[in-house]
């Protein structure tokens, strides 16, 4: 289980920008003197604009903060996913942001699952093909995931294994972002699930092939107050391909109107 840190800092604000440790962080925020205020969590290697749509939608209704996390080329140390809530908590408290309405995707799950942990300052919470939450495996499988994990104690091995079977996006990071990544694939964060207390829509592609949708099962079996729609022709970037069902969930969930179960 992740502990809370405490991070030394250098931060300021110039047109939307942050330091943290050696990066540097461009994010909007769009202070409209609403009562709400909505976190937008993008996937892995995107950014502050993955949800641009949406975010036009909503702005009437609620302030709007999105953040373009790493990797974005700026920093020269690896991060660890307390890195991540670090940078948006921080970001938060420079706002004066007490509680939000979250939106994310894919590994942006994963921030907002340990933000809340640690803090508990999600009200509602919108998530679309989301990462972090391990199902139970096989014996089998376990036995093959524990072989893995001897087999990449080798530094060389390791290498080896990574070039030959990591995807295409993975090889193209630059080594301080490999370790990154492997950093925050490893965590766990199935604990986390405990705390997700308040409204929960999921919004899953029967298709996707990055994170199973069941996964998106998994979490309606074990919450009660989360809602799933999924489609059928659908895979990891749903939120995309039906972006106006989606758009008009989010509107309906985040307006206390009924959703779709």
């Amino acid at each position: 289980m992740l502990k809370k840190t405490n991070f030394h800092f250098k931060a300021y604000i110039t047109k939307m920008r942050y330091e943290y440790k050696t990066y540097s962080i461009d994010y909007d925020y769009d202070n409209s003197n609403k009562n709400d205020t909505v976190l937008f969590l993008h996937g892995w290697r995107g950014d502050k604009k993955s949800f641009e749509v949406t975010k036009n939608l909503l702005k009437n209704k609620y302030n709007m903060l999105s953040i373009s996390f790493p990797p974005n080329g700026s920093g020269t140390i690896p991060l660890e996913l307390s890195d991540f809530v670090c940078i948006t908590k921080n970001i938060l408290d420079l706002h004066n942001i007490k509680n939000i309405f979250v939106i994310c995707h894919s590994f942006g799950f994963r921030i907002a699952l340990l933000l809340h942990n640690q803090y508990q300052i999600i009200k509602k919470l919108v998530v679309t093909s989301g990462a972090g939450i391990r199902l139970k495996q096989s014996f089998f499988q376990k036995l093959q995931r524990n072989m893995i994990k001897v087999f990449l104690k080798d530094k060389k091995r390791s290498s080896y294994f990574y070039n030959k079977f990591a995807s295409t996006d993975y090889k193209s990071l630059s080594p301080i972002d490999q370790t990154t990544f492997k950093n925050i694939v490893n965590v766990d964060l199935n604990y986390c699930l405990n705390d997700l207390k308040m409204p929960l829509l999921l919004f899953w592609g029967q298709k996707d092939k990055e994170t199973s949708v069941k996964v998106a099962k998994f979490i309606k079996r074990k919450l009660e107050n989360a809602k799933l729609v999924i489609k059928k022709d659908a895979g990891h970037f749903a939120y995309i391909v039906y972006n106006f069902e989606f758009n008009k969930l989010c509107i309906d969930f985040l307006s206390k109107k009924e959703c779709i179960t």
